[in-house]
């Protein structure tokens, strides 16, 4: 982020100076640039910012706040006769430099000044030990922050490396040395202008991949390919990574009963499902989920001969979809579409006269569900799914072969990102399933209303 800049001519230098600096970088293609318009507003009633913004514990509050990396500080001074430039990079802890200079103008011609800085931020550049960050890792596959702009393309190699220890001059205080670990290798396989990503190769340690890993782009392909034909993928390979949820239900459900008279029962449902998600490749996937739910229903329509009844569901769903990535990356929004195999078996209490009774739906199942990230950590998610001409069967003949069916569920929740490893995943669910019936016309309908919560766990 590019800090105020500041001088001591009431910004009429520093004014110029930024707007061509910010331009540079947001067309650069070695960084992000995060605009700095929100600490601008915080800052805006002071008149000498310049103490604030040398204070360690300030910047560090800034680069929380922001989200940011680099902090970089530029400073301009009138001298009779020119002008004195002075930079200084910031590390996210507000207090590591690395990078410095100074020097002395003899004029202050805006665009001069700019160009200086950009000078001494191509000078920063050439210096940095990693081109990019990794920004989000799914089993052996991650994206990093740098894509075509700077000349990747598929089939480029990466090396990973962790930074361990930081040396620093005794008086200057600036970050001369880094002590790094080479975690892995990898190989690009896709490329956007700001993007990439790339699947492991080669682990070089048994530790796993982390958010902001160092990558070093490696253009030589010929000796990194040729030991890649004989490279037996980690145990953990892509393939086999999934998530396995548990969700804890609580809401309503009911039955229904329509014919010459409406008859309808219902109570407060409590449950508890799980499922596993497996990643077949990068965007395959399958699924299994079990549940099991119950009630103690009472009557709430019509005249019944038993006022109550417990009440049982049973769901078994197995599926397989694709997962369409609109941004090209995992950590973006995320569309699905699936197909597969569901059923529902609904135990009720017999009682021929009222019209309840165990009924079981199955059929092939088709859906579409969507999340997109609102936050950091949070993520909004909704999703459609129906069985087409779902079988219907009773364990004790009621009504008989259904003359049509029809069964649905809609839902929509968020995901909280707990940790690297666990998601707080909650939903509020609608599924509903319905047979109709002719000669006489009569229907039967079974409907949960719940809202899930539980965690989500990646393996």
């Amino acid at each position: 982020m590019l800090l105020p800049i500041t001088d001591n001519t009431g910004n009429a230098l520093s004014y110029p100076v930024f707007i061509s600096l910010e331009r540079n970088l947001k067309e650069g293609g070695w960084c992000y640039y995060k605009s700095n318009s929100e600490i601008m507003n915080i800052f805006s009633g002071y008149k000498d910012i310049n103490p604030y913004l040398d204070n360690k514990d300030i910047l560090k509050v800034i680069s929380d706040k922001t989200e940011t990396g680099s902090l970089l500080r530029m400073i301009i001074t009138k001298i009779p006769g020119g002008s004195e430039l002075e930079i200084k990079i910031y590390g996210e802890n507000g207090e590591d430099v690395y990078f410095q200079e100074k020097t002395s103008l003899q004029n202050d011609d805006p665009e001069q000044i700019a160009q200086t800085f950009i000078n001494w931020l191509n000078l920063y550049e050439k210096s940095l030990p990693y081109q990019g960050l990794i920004k989000g890792v799914l089993g052996n596959q991650f994206t990093v922050d740098f894509g075509d702009e700077i000349g990747t393309r598929e089939g480029d190699q990466f090396i990973v490396v962790r930074p361990l220890k930081k040396r620093k001059h005794p008086l200057l205080k600036e970050i001369v040395e880094w002590e790094t670990e080479q975690i892995a290798k990898a190989k690009v396989f896709y490329v956007t202008k700001k993007q990439s990503q790339a699947t492991v190769t080669q682990y070089e340690t048994d530790k796993k991949l982390k958010i902001n890993d160092w990558v070093l782009l490696k253009k030589e392909q010929s000796e990194v390919m040729a030991r890649e034909e004989h490279f037996t993928e980690p145990k953990e390979d892509f393939g086999k990574m999934g998530l396995l949820t548990v969700y804890f239900d609580i809401g309503s459900a009911s039955a229904t009963a329509e014919g010459t008279a409406n008859k309808k029962i219902g109570g407060l449902l409590l449950g508890v499902d799980a499922e596993v998600l497996l990643w077949i490749t990068r965007t395959y996937w399958a699924s299994l989920e079990v549940g099991r739910h119950f009630s103690s229903m009472s009557k709430e329509e019509g005249t019944l001969v038993s006022d109550t009844s417990t009440y049982g569901a049973t769901k078994f769903q197995l599926l397989a979809g694709y997962k369409y990535l609109p941004l090209g990356f995992f950590y973006g929004p995320q569309v699905d579409g699936y197909v597969g195999y569901t059923s529902y078996s609904y135990s009720l209490d017999k009682q021929v006269s009222d019209g309840f009774g165990e009924a079981k739906f199955e059929g092939l199942t088709f859906g579409v569900r969507g999340q997109i990230p609102i936050y950091k950590i949070v993520e909004m998610k909704a999703g459609f799914e129906f069985m087409f001409n779902p079988g219907y069967t009773e364990q004790a003949t009621i009504y008989g072969e259904a003359d049509s069916t029809s069964s649905y569920k809609i839902y929509f929740g968020g995901n909280y990102i707990y940790s690297e490893n666990m998601t707080v995943s909650f939903t509020y669910e609608v599924n509903s399933s319905t047979a109709k019936f002719l000669n006489p016309e009569r229907s039967y309908q079974i409907k949960e209303s719940a809202f899930r919560i539980g965690p989500t766990f990646s393996f």
